[in-house]
């Protein structure tokens, strides 16, 4: 049979795609077409020891996509930390509630894991998850009758997809197999480590093979994005390399405040002396004419001009202010368009008084809720919906209060409700 795909889909023009090792295939095809552009990262998604790895911008196969936004949520930016917190508590909005009213429901929703975790408290990890990477996972635990018992909450950054080899439509890709794991850097870096010694396999979420799965599997949900198959990427993929110069510019500026490696003058020079004879010249230049100045040095040798006679360059970072105002204004902005929060639904100051601005803020938050995160629960909730219809009760959905103003606190200066 799947030579027989094969060969039709050479005759019509299609090839399966081929990743790293030409002799493995993923599960779909396309049509040969040759690409008229250059490719930001053509290798974000690759395939090796039959698990497709989702690699970070800034190393093939790495597999460390996942972890490269864990990194970014906990130490690169306070803007970008602050709008997915933010993000997150709109989307847990007032937790899972039944569309009608459903007992049921209710106490499945409510009745605690084996890890003493409710449906609830999922749906606040699931949450996070999404805003921080664009998917989710939970596993499915069977009872004997088929029915689902309990719902385990998998960290993402665990999961990998396993390549599928078989073709079940040409044209509709399909992961039958998940491998989980704590040691994907491990298992990428170390060649004793590998996912049949060091993660677990668990079948796709499909209540039809419950029984032939070992009662149970593991629901992935994400939202569709175009040639990113099997994984989804998060809503602020575009402005990654901004919240990475925003901890770049933390950087620079604590260096500049310890003194550790700006300086204060440029002494240019003549000449390719080698590491030893630079050293004991710089050595010997301090000791001689700097004392107990504290002023820094660069000391930069060029071979262009052999004759050329030693310049001393003043260098001040004074006048630079601004430039750095500019541009953490600008990747402050790009940020939260990005993720499509104002400023002050974020807590990042702005020269709009806070009372004064109360009502703004409010239509602000409900205009977000409506066309923002709406859709993004309505995307979540097609996995938890499955669950529930498994079990035979009720479709949930999630329930958002807008931002409540406090009528009797009033700003004395403006007469403006505080914001509660």
């Amino acid at each position: 049979m799947k030579n027989k795909v094969k060969e039709g889909l050479e005759k019509e023009g299609m090839n399966p795609i081929v990743v790293e090792d030409k002799k493995e295939k993923l599960n779909y095809a396309m049509q040969s077409i040759e690409k008229f552009y250059t490719e930001l990262n053509p290798n974000q998604v690759t395939l090796k020891n039959n698990i497709i790895y989702l690699n970070s911008t800034q190393d093939v196969n790495d597999n460390a996509y996942l972890f490269q936004l864990q990194d970014l949520y906990r130490e690169a930016s306070g803007t970008h930390s602050a709008c997915i917190d933010t993000r997150t508590d709109m989307t847990i909005g007032s937790g899972l509630v039944p569309v009608e009213p459903s007992p049921e429901t209710e106490e499945f929703l409510n009745t605690p894991n084996r890890l003493g975790m409710s449906m609830q408290e999922i749906w606040e990890k699931i949450c996070f998850d999404y805003n921080l990477t664009g998917m989710y996972a939970v596993q499915t635990l069977y009872s004997k009758e088929g029915k689902i018992v309990e719902v385990v909450h998998n960290d993402i950054s665990t999961v990998r997809a396993v390549a599928n080899d078989e073709l079940i439509d040409p044209f509709i890709p399909y992961i039958n197999t998940w491998a989980l794991s704590t040691k994907w850097p491990e298992i990428v870096s170390k060649h004793r480590m590998n996912p049949q010694n060091a993660a677990i396999l668990i079948n796709n979420f499909n209540p039809k093979t419950w029984a032939e799965d070992g009662g149970r599997q593991l629901l992935v949900n994400k939202k569709y994005i175009s040639g990113m198959f099997p994984y989804g990427l998060p809503h602020y993929q575009s402005v990654i390399k901004y919240i990475q110069l925003d901890n770049e510019l933390a950087k620079y500026h604590l260096n500049k405040v310890s003194g550790g490696m700006f300086a204060n003058v440029i002494l240019r020079l003549s000449g390719n002396p080698n590491d030893e004879e630079k050293s004991r010249f710089k050595n010997e230049f301090t000791r001689k004419y700097l004392g107990a100045d504290k002023s820094k040095i660069l000391f930069i040798w060029s071979d262009e001009d052999e004759a050329q006679d030693p310049k001393i360059i003043p260098f001040s970072t004074n006048d630079s202010a601004q430039v750095f105002k500019e541009l953490n204004d600008m990747l402050t902005q790009k940020i939260l368009t990005a993720h499509r929060i104002p400023p002050e639904l974020a807590s990042i100051p702005t020269t709009t008084s806070l009372g004064g601005d109360a009502a703004k803020m409010a239509t602000s938050y409900s205009f977000i809720v409506e066309n923002v995160i709406k859709a993004m629960q309505k995307s979540m909730l097609v996995g938890i919906n499955q669950i529930m219809k498994q079990n035979e009760l009720m479709e949930v959905t999630v329930l958002n209060d807008g931002l409540k103003l406090d009528q009797e606190d009033v700003d004395e200066s403006g007469g403006n409700p505080a914001i509660t």
